[in-house]
């Protein structure tokens, strides 16, 4: 069996934790493929190369 899933869809505050999760940029998750307002980001149309 092969596939593939996105791991994280959006952008996301962290504000569970300690320590090292609260010392990133404002405190945000960036490793989406939108940010939190939803826009696209580069790997989002690369993304979407792939399943079309």
């Amino acid at each position: 069996m092969s596939g593939m899933f996105i791991w994280q869809f959006c952008d996301c505050r962290v504000t569970e934790g300690l320590g090292w999760l609260l010392t990133r940029a404002g405190t945000q998750n960036s490793k989406g493929m939108v940010d939190r307002y939803r826009r696209p980001k580069l790997a989002y149309t690369v993304v979407q190369q792939y399943f079309k």
